[in-house]
């Protein structure tokens, strides 16, 4: 029979494989925390594509392939600054007709600040695999995005709407891989959008448009006979300040804005062209009904544009 002095030698002992088992625990732990490499390299051979299209998931692989699957914006602590300049990059996607929340930048945002150290407790080597998968993925994403557009091209097959041949996407991965790790991705992503004036002007018709819809402003023009050079009255002062608003017409360009004179049917042709209606330089149902659209959809009209620009 065991004494008492024996069974009280023996708690220690318990004691002792406890704390060696915790630390054993630990120790996997902090393995596993220096080696994201492996964490990444085994999220890349799972099944699960993180959400992203064919052509995107196979673009990330390329580049981590390119970069010994290291991760490229965390550290053992938590996101580098890296990660916050490649977030403001996806934040600024709405400059070019394309929505932040279509790289769910929010929910990358919330997972880096989820990566922060918690007392002793610091980011695994998994927490740290998928968040970078997860950036990483994001701006694959949006580079594509900006360098062949967004909207699917069958969607617009009759229209001319373009398919990147496949040696394509991994050129750019490998062009993406270079740009980060030279630390010059902003330069890069901005040299991908379309360098022509028209979508130049897009652009600041864009902005334009979204601050007239922020405060509101909008000029209707009322239903009426059709107005044509010659014309008077308040419908025609109407159509110039419409056309003032769209960027076809200069302000202050005539002291009569009652009238419909030679500057306003320049303006209202250069309206008709670029919405492909008639171009006649009369105020008709058509171009009437074109002017006097909602603000929304003339915002989406410009995106589809821009992205037609990108093909």
């Amino acid at each position: 029979m065991r004494t008492y002095s024996q069974h009280r030698s023996f708690k220690p002992l318990v004691a002792c494989y406890w704390v060696a088992l915790v630390l054993l625990f630990q120790a996997g732990n902090l393995i596993a925390a220096d080696d994201p490499a492996a964490a990444i390299e085994q999220e890349l051979d799972a099944e699960d594509d993180h959400g992203a299209t064919k052509r995107t998931w196979r673009a990330v692989k390329e580049i981590y392939s390119r970069n010994a699957y290291q991760p490229f914006w965390s550290n053992k602590e938590s996101a580098s600054p890296a990660a916050d300049k490649a977030l403001a990059q996806l934040r600024n996607a709405d400059e070019h007709g394309l929505s932040p929340q279509y790289y769910a930048t929010s929910d990358i945002a919330e997972q880096a600040r989820g990566l922060k150290p918690l007392l002793w407790m610091k980011p695994d080597a998994t927490e740290r695999a998928r968040f970078d998968l997860r950036l990483t993925t994001a701006l694959v994403a949006y580079a594509q995005d900006l360098e062949w557009g967004r909207l699917a091209p069958q969607d617009f097959a009759e229209e001319g709407g373009y398919k990147e041949p496949a040696n394509k996407v991994l050129e750019l991965a490998a062009q993406l891989h270079d740009a980060i790790q030279a630390d010059k991705l902003s330069s890069f992503l901005k040299k991908l959008a379309p360098p022509h004036a028209e979508y130049r002007r897009l652009q600041n018709l864009l902005k334009q448009y979204r601050a007239k819809a922020q405060d509101g402003q909008w000029t209707l023009i009322p239903e009426g006979p059709v107005l044509e050079l010659g014309a008077e009255g308040q419908r025609v002062a109407k159509l110039r300040q419409r056309l003032t608003e769209t960027g076809d017409l200069t302000e202050n360009s005539s002291d009569n804005k009652a009238t419909f004179d030679k500057a306003l049917e320049q303006a209202l042709r250069r309206y008709q062209r670029r919405h492909i209606i008639e171009e006649d330089g009369m105020l008709g149902p058509q171009t009437l009904a074109a002017l006097n659209e909602t603000l929304e959809k003339q915002i989406e009209r410009i995106t589809i544009n821009m992205d037609r620009w990108r093909w």
